[in-house]
């Protein structure tokens, strides 16, 4: 996830927020979104995009980001998962 995630922080950080906080609140470390060799735990991106979402008061914010990331940076996951139906 750490790859699907790579465009995040500069997504959140256009909203007004520092993802950094949020994220370690999550277990995440903030400079893993950009190695290419980290990998973070589904569980706790969601958590993460949930978490955002609810501070934001914006529910489509997965949409939203799904459709900021640039398309194929991911192979097939990330396709599967931006295209994924949101509750």
């Amino acid at each position: 996830m750490a790859g699907f995630g790579r465009e995040l922080p500069e997504f959140i950080q256009q909203r007004g927020l520092n993802i950094s906080p949020f994220a370690e609140a999550v277990g995440i470390d903030p400079d893993d979104f950009s190695s290419l060799t980290k990998r973070i735990g589904l569980d706790a991106f969601c958590r993460l995009l949930s978490g955002l979402a609810t501070v934001l008061n914006y529910d489509a914010l997965g949409i939203e980001y799904g459709r900021h990331r640039k398309g194929g940076a991911s192979g097939a996951f990330g396709l599967g998962f931006v295209s994924a139906p949101n509750s």
